[in-house]
């Protein structure tokens, strides 16, 4: 379109804009009709202007006919440009940074203002450059103000350059390691591209209500952006303002108004609770030209590969130039789009050709610029030449052994392909077992204790190296394996409390385990190697008042600690660990017990017990053979090892309790090893229960002679009872 018009009157150009003639048919019309516009066609011109502007997002000149009428020319210069908010990012470290950036999430429009916000928790770092990654320019709108561990600062970028969705980082460098910076990061559209910024001020202080000192604008169309900053947390915008942000976890809010008149204008904002408090107020004229682009210029493209023959995921490229900016290329292959439109060059898009037949396609590139203007390029014939597709399946069996299984068990199965086979994949109940097998014979081992005892559906998927797949038909088996009978008891603290145990007994409780709140003679504590265990700490004069000894010990009862009954066989496992300074030498300071299964009878003395007791720095399992309760015919040390404290004794038993040396037994093992006892054998026949004295309950912690003065803490896990080895679960 040839330009043959000047300027509206009044209008200015603005720096670095293009004069581009729009509107001109309706323009030309208005002025050529015998009586002046009416107000509607007047109205009509000022919305097009408005709309036109909006779609550009650029500011440029707008230029009347020659021949326009005044109230054309009017219209013209008079169309009010409203600052309007974009969109806001924020950034908010937790940990001190010299360095913070914040991504702008939308797209960014050429011509906009970008204002950031900066605050930090201390009153002496300093910033030493605001950045971004678009290169953008960026001024202190507000200088550093700074309150009592607290500062704060407003930052702009005016006239911005374009940039895609997240491709714009502001970067704000610090002078050191900065604590809890807060970002602010927000985008305005319709203010002055050069120079927007007019008048800012700040103010800080202590309350509920923060405020800004006033400031006096002095255009008549002006954002007033505002910014707080806190050691507490704004709640709302002040009157007139409408909140963009606060921020989370700090609590700061950026805020912002437009105003119509010059005047004094201050900035206030509510806060949650009395907290000290910084706001800064900062206002930005709006563009004072019209924004217009009517581009009627189409791009320029072309498609610069792939060319010939291809196959597989091949890259198309294009290159593509247009007189105000290309906005994307969208390839497509025979008019089918191809991907999204590529915005960024050097333009490309990846293509599989699988997904088209062999042969010849055509390929061309649509680009489209800022305007709306769109081009084709010149078509590119291509050749498809992929390889033809493997469709045919593998073929599959399966092997198994008889119906009923037990135990650990080989499945096998045989494959064949027209190709080749990649690999068997055996499923149970159409659940994997193991790994794909992929060599023949095809195999897989598996335990079928890991299921329940009945029937069960085994298959095998074949797969070959094409990708396609079959499954066999499938064969029913049975798992007939011995159920172990689970833990008759555990107490090994997994519950985080003392519930497992039906007593806790120190200086401080005697009642039910699920009562007992925590103190230092009993807490549950969380160790590197057993997870969470029980901390028993003992000190002189920790007397509960209704035993011989000081104690802190957890007990459970008769039925559940496996010693019931004449003849019963129970199994054990526990672990035990002395805290470093614990009191080694029990021999000079009296007796102590760590373990203890007692007789159910009040009196006398446990018939077995782990001690500390008579042996220098050893932890010894002890028999104490009585008559009948309290008549005690000796103990007997069944084995002994060093208490190597800080290191977990982790120990399995199996004892048959009896009230007989002949028929009573115990054999231990020691970090999964079988130990000798004091006999020489791996099983001491001795009395495990005392006539008269009923069965036992089990008891573990710390008791010891009473007054004692070291304090020893021993550490307990793991505790279990079970009637078979298996049931233990180890």
């Amino acid at each position: 379109m040839t330009d043959t018009s000047a300027a509206t009157p009044g209008a200015a150009p603005v720096r670095g804009t293009r004069v581009i003639r729009v509107l001109e048919t309706l323009t030309r019309d208005l002025s050529t009709r015998p009586r002046p516009a009416t107000p509607a066609q007047t109205a009509l011109l000022s919305v097009l202007l408005a709309w036109t502007r909006r779609l550009s997002g650029e500011t440029v000149q707008i230029a009347a006919p020659r021949a326009a009428t005044a109230a054309v020319s009017t219209a013209l210069a008079t169309v009010a440009v409203t600052p309007t908010f974009v969109q806001v990012s924020a950034a908010t470290p937790q940990t001190s940074q010299t360095s913070v950036g914040v991504k702008y999430s939308g797209a960014q429009t050429a011509g906009d203002t970008n204002v950031v916000a900066i605050g930090w928790n201390n009153a002496t770092s300093t910033i030493t450059s605001v950045t971004d990654s678009a290169g953008n320019t960026y001024r202190a709108a507000v200088p550093t103000v700074r309150g009592s561990g607290i500062s704060q600062a407003i930052y702009y970028a005016s006239g911005i350059k374009g940039a895609a969705a997240g491709a714009n980082t502001v970067t704000v460098v610090f002078n050191t390691a900065t604590p809890y910076v807060d970002l602010r990061a927000l985008e305005y559209r319709g203010l002055d591209p050069v120079d927007p910024f007019d008048v800012g001020a700040s103010g800080k202080g202590w309350g509920r209500s923060a405020r800004s000192a006033a400031v006096s604008t002095t255009a008549s169309n002006e954002l007033v952006f505002a910014a707080g900053m806190t050691t507490g947390g704004f709640t709302s915008a002040g009157s007139g303002f409408t909140s963009r942000i606060i921020t989370a976890p700090d609590g700061d809010i950026a805020q912002d108004k437009t105003v119509s008149t010059v005047g004094r204008y201050s900035a206030t904002a509510s806060l949650g609770s009395y907290s000290r408090w910084l706001m800064q107020v900062a206002t930005f004229r709006a563009a004072t030209a019209p924004a217009v682009i009517a581009d009627t210029t189409s791009p320029t493209v072309s498609v610069g590969s792939p060319t010939g023959t291809v196959s597989g995921t091949v890259t198309l490229t294009a290159t593509a130039s247009d007189n105000v900016g290309v906005a994307g290329v969208q390839f497509l292959v025979d008019n089918i789009a191809i991907g999204a439109a590529d915005t960024t060059s050097p333009y490309s898009v990846s293509w599989n050709s699988a997904g088209v037949a062999n042969g010849t396609h055509t390929v061309v590139a649509r680009a489209t610029d800022t305007s709306g203007n769109s081009a084709l390029s010149a078509p590119v014939t291509i050749t498809v030449g992929n390889a033809v597709v493997d469709s045919i399946a593998p073929t599959v069996s399966l092997t198994v052994p008889g119906g009923t299984v037990t135990g650990t068990v080989t499945f096998t199965a045989t494959a064949s392909d027209n190709v080749g086979v990649s690999g068997v994949q055996f499923l149970l109940d159409n659940k994997i077992i193991g790994a794909q097998d992929n060599s023949s014979p095809y195999s897989v081992s598996w335990n079928s204790t890991g299921v329940a005892n009945g029937s069960h559906t085994l298959t095998a998927r074949a797969t070959d190296t094409s990708g396609n797949t079959a499954v066999s038909a499938p064969v029913t088996i049975t798992v007939a394996n011995t159920v172990v009978a689970p833990p008759i008891f555990v107490g090994d603290y997994s519950t985080g409390n003392f519930s497992q145990w039906a007593v806790v007994q120190n200086k401080y409780f005697n009642s039910y385990g699920k009562d007992y709140v925590p103190q230092y003679p009993a807490t549950i504590v969380a160790d590197a190697v057993k997870g969470l265990v029980a901390r028993f700490e003992v000190r002189s004069g920790d007397y509960p008042g209704f035993v011989s000894g000081d104690r802190s010990e957890v007990q459970s009862t008769t039925a559940l600690s496996g010693g019931a009954t004449e003849g019963q066989t129970s199994w054990y496992s526990l672990s035990t660990k002395f805290e470093p300074g614990f009191p080694q030498n029990h021999a000079s300071l009296g007796w102590g017990l760590v373990n203890q299964w007692h007789a159910s009878d009040a009196g006398g003395s446990p018939p077995l017990a782990f001690i500390v007791n008579g042996q220098n720095g050893y932890l010894s399992l002890m028999a104490e053979r009585q008559s009948a309760p309290g008549v005690y015919l000796g103990k007997v040390i069944l084995w002994q090892t060093p208490l190597d404290v800080g290191t977990w004794h982790d120990l399995k038993m199996e004892v048959t309790w009896s009230a007989s040396d002949t028929i009573g037994s115990v054999r231990l093992w020691q970090n999964g090893v079988a130990q000798t006892l004091t006999n020489g054998s791996t099983t001491y026949h001795v009395r495990t229960l005392v006539p008269g004295g009923g069965g036992v309950y089990y008891k573990e912690g710390y008791y010891r002679q009473r007054d004692l003065a070291p304090t020893g803490v021993v550490y307990h896990a793991g505790f279990r009872v079970a009637s078979t080895e298996a049931g233990l679960g180890l």
